[in-house]
């Protein structure tokens, strides 16, 4: 392979338009390679004395002027002489502008195989190679100009190099060895233009070569300034004479532009672009250890619903993100929120088995993908929700490198223990009783790993809330434990914001105002208390408890027939059977809610840890249902404040017995609490997510951009994107043999026998018959 080309540029006149082509040519090509000025005889002596100007500057540069008009083929079959006969060519129209390495990636896409013929770019204004819009005259995308768009489409490339059935004539790579074998552009049948490179190409596939675009290039074309009067007719009349010179040609067009196999490429800029866009946009980027509206890792919680709440309302005006780990696939997974789209990243990353703790894994492959998707996609600012299933060393490692400035959702006690609801070992809530020596014990038993899990846990738990701008809990009672967990750290009061949850959109709880939603019991005297248990109820929220609590009452033939419950929704239990007053409604969607509660007295929420909110109690509120809490649930904050339910003495069976049994004989208490439930303050999502934005754009810092390629490159994000579908690739043997078979087709097309099938085929197409064929649909009812 000759490393020169020569570079042939067809002038005749639009001297602004080529004043900046060879500019562009100067700017961005190297001086080894040939350039040829073919001037038709202009009458705009500024074209003439500027190509005069830059020939006698330049050595590699040379200026040939027609003594008359000749034409644009004749022209160009002109500068494939006069170019050095051992270098490939370029047909370069004058009114393009080449980008940075345009040459030295399309020779590059030239030699991807021996058979390619031609090399064509992609350019906004080309037909089958336009970019982003197909067949479409492109501007350059908003935000753009030709040169940083040029640059994201050799950034992002797939490299794919796709087949097309022509190159298309604005800028055309063409093997000197193909021009020797097949000849020069035909000057006879197409000596105006359009239509010559079409004829050249279709000669070129006849002798086995094939045709490419280069997607790593990017060259702009504005679009013919000549015979604007008459360039419709010479189209219509130079394509009659391809088609009967190539039969198959127009046919094969049709199939390609049919089939698009440039599709993932446009796909793929068009991705890019909008990735471009939305980076400009302040974006937040949430970590959590679930998808927000599907159950990737475990069913959908609190805490899911929580985050989809705030990206519904954030995303309206801003990109949200959310990263999570998908254990079973083995993906480090990216969602991008915005407005009503919706894009999905998906990253293989596998963890390694640790071979000591399982809490401090470490993966370099998982903290470089962090590190590079953080600089990548460059949220302003990052929002840990949940780090559940994340290895928290690199987490930690990853947010110190690319210092973004961070905001902490405490949804659970996961940063204090990685038993999150502080259950230990025996069952219990730990946090009153316990000691140094008795997390040690409690650790070995849950987790099996050595004493030095408690204090590596609070080491990185530490450093991780000490870099947070603010740390966020939906409850006093959740910030009260990180507070006395941490009160040797050095956190400022002012980094510690309580923010409740909303639970319903502003329509919704207008209709509530406007209709409340309220049961129709009242604590019919003489009836069964209905008594739900309501939600995703395991041990840690009460569900042997509770079923301690059914026993008591199995026992007491009276209590027995003054309390029936109701299980809506998960219970982790069976319920032994003597006990005969339950009823099990299993799983609900929240907005069957307000029909399950319809002929409900009390919901009990019977907690055995300090749960930071408990959403589903302000939904069974919201729904004017009292309530029955224990004292360790944030909820009993709530519950008392505003007097919408009552609060057991403790966490035992025997205590919210004792308060079931004391709202059964206090029939005027019950009424005035769920009076209470009609005024109860909900917060709506709109108005939480407006809490959360005024702290985020309060307290947002300026931080460095980091340089990207060192991290992860947009080919990777690419593959990410396009995880579940990938697209089938031929080899080059592959395609040799198709190239062959459609040889032989083309042969057997010009046999007798198949000329007769094709007038039968016609005479059946008038006549109305319908015809069930294989190759006039391949051909879409076109015969030649």
């Amino acid at each position: 392979m000759n490393n020169t080309v020569s570079i042939i540029v067809p002038i005749y006149n639009a001297y602004h338009d080529t004043k900046k082509c060879l500019e562009s040519l100067l700017l961005n090509t190297d001086d080894k390679h040939q350039i040829l000025l073919m001037d038709d005889s202009s009458t705009d002596r500024r074209i003439i004395n500027f190509i005069h100007e830059l020939s006698s500057q330049y050595s590699h540069i040379s200026f040939i002027r027609n003594s008359q008009n000749v034409g644009f083929v004749k022209n160009c079959n002109i500068g494939f002489r006069e170019s050095d006969q051992l270098t490939d060519v370029v047909i370069l129209n004058s009114d393009t502008i080449v980008t940075p390495n345009w040459l030295e990636k399309l020779v590059f896409a030239a030699y991807s195989s021996h058979y390619v013929a031609t090399v064509t770019p992609l350019t906004n204004n080309g037909t089958i190679c336009s970019v982003p819009n197909w067949l479409e005259s492109n501007e350059i995308p908003d935000g753009h100009t030709i040169l940083s768009f040029a640059s994201l489409i050799e950034k992002t490339s797939l490299r794919k190099y796709p087949r097309i059935p022509t190159a298309v004539g604005f800028c055309t790579y063409i093997k000197r060895e193909v021009l020797n074998n097949i000849g020069l552009f035909d000057e006879i049948n197409f000596y105006r233009g359009y239509g010559e490179e079409n004829d050249f190409c279709c000669r070129a596939s006849e002798t086995g070569y094939f045709h490419i675009v280069d997607d790593a290039t990017f060259v702009y074309h504005a679009g013919s300034k000549s015979f604007k009067s008459d360039k419709q007719k010479l189209i219509e009349d130079n394509s009659k004479i391809l088609a009967k010179l190539h039969p198959r040609y127009f046919p094969e067009v049709y199939s390609f532009i049919e089939s698009n196999p440039l599709n993932d490429i446009l796909d793929n800029i068009k991705l890019h672009l909008e990735i471009e866009k939305l980076k400009k946009l302040s974006p937040i980027c949430f970590i959590l250890h679930n998808s927000v509206d599907t159950a990737v890792n475990q069913p959908l919680g609190g805490t899911e619903y929580h985050c989809a709440a705030l990206i519904s309302n954030l995303s309206q005006n801003r990109p949200i993100y959310n990263i999570f780990y998908n254990k079973y696939a083995n993906l480090l997974e990216l969602e991008i929120f915005y407005k009503q789209q919706k894009l999905n990243f998906k990253f293989p990353c596998e963890f390694q088995r640790p071979y000591g703790n399982n809490y401090f894994n470490h993966s370099s492959h998982f903290l470089q993908l962090l590190v590079g998707i953080f600089s990548y996609f460059q949220p302003t600012l990052l929002h840990i929700h949940h780090i559940k299933g994340l290895p928290i060393a690199d987490v930690v490692s990853a947010i110190k490198q690319v210092n973004i400035p961070y905001f902490i959702s405490l949804h659970d006690y996961y940063l204090i223990c990685p038993s999150y609801n502080l259950i230990d070992y025996k069952e219990n809530f730990c946090y009153e009783h316990k000691t140094r020596e008795y997390c040690q014990t409690c650790v070995q038993s849950l987790f099996n790993e050595g004493k030095e899990l408690r204090h590596q846990w609070q080491h990185y738990c530490q450093k991780l809330l000490e870099g947070a701008v603010n740390i966020i809990a939906p409850s006093k009672t959740a910030l009260s434990y990180f507070q006395r967990e941490y009160n040797h750290l050095k956190l400022d009061g002012c980094k510690f914001k309580v923010i409740k949850h909303g639970i319903l959109t502003e329509s919704d709880i207008d209709k509530k105002n406007k209709k409340l939603f309220i049961s129709q019991t009242d604590l019919s005297i003489g009836s069964p208390i209905k008594v739900a248990l309501v939600g995703s109820i395991n041990i840690a929220k009460g569900s042997k408890i509770f079923i301690q609590l059914l026993d008591k009452i199995s026992q007491d033939q009276k209590l027995n027939k003054e309390f029936h419950f109701e299980i809506i929704g998960r219970f982790n239990l069976n319920i032994p059977k003597h006990i005969q007053n339950v009823t099990i409604r299993s799983e609900y969607s929240r907005k069957d809610l307000a029909v399950l509660l319809e002929q409900i007295d009390i919901a009990i929420f019977p907690n055995i840890w300090a749960e930071t909110y408990c959403l589903t109690v302000d939904e069974v509120i919201a729904h004017c249902i009292p309530v029955v809490t224990t004292p360790l649930s944030a909820a009993s904050e709530r519950v008392k404040e505003f007097e919408v339910g009552w609060v057991s003495k403790s966490a035992s069976a025997d205590n919210l017995l004792e308060t079931l049994i004391d709202i059964k004989s206090n029939h005027q208490e019950y009424i005035k609490i769920k009076k209470n439930t009609k005024n109860y303050p909900l917060l709506s999502y709109e108005k939480m997510a407006q809490q959360y934005l005024e702290l985020y754009l309060t307290n947002k810092t300026v931080r460095e951009t980091l340089e990207l390629e060192q991290f992860i490159s947009a080919k990777k994000i690419s593959k990410a994107y396009f995880y579940s579908n990938a697209s089938l690739s031929l080899t080059e043997e592959q395609q040799v043999k198709l190239q062959k078979l459609n040889l032989m087709i083309n042969a057997m097309e010009s046999s007798k026998f198949w000329k007769l099938r094709v007038a039968w085929l016609r005479l059946k197409k008038a006549l109305g018959i319908i015809i069930d064929d294989d190759w006039m649909k391949e051909r879409g009812g076109v015969f030649k």
